[in-house]
């Protein structure tokens, strides 16, 4: 059911009553409408992505430094007994 050429004028005329539902119902929409446009934008998409990408280098440099950890430290100590 679509509201009529008449209906819809009645509409926009009674919003410009202070306190009126139909004011409240178009600050709402109005509301509504900028929520869902800042939910859809795409900015903030490329933060999240860079922020993933640090999290999984973090990730792949403490594996590498815990296998590699000790092989270092050996090679170090091994080094180190060998000078005078």
């Amino acid at each position: 059911m679509g509201l009529s050429a008449y209906g819809t004028n009645r509409c926009l005329l009674l919003a410009w009553l202070p306190g009126s539902i139909y004011q409240r119902r178009i600050l709402m929409l109005a509301l509504w409408t900028k929520l869902t446009s800042r939910l859809r934008r795409e900015d903030g998409a490329s933060m999240v992505e860079y922020a993933l990408l640090v999290a999984l280098i973090a990730i792949i440099a403490l594996v590498a430094v815990s296998v590699t950890g000790d092989k270092v430290s050996g090679v170090f100590s091994d080094i180190a007994a060998t000078l005078p």
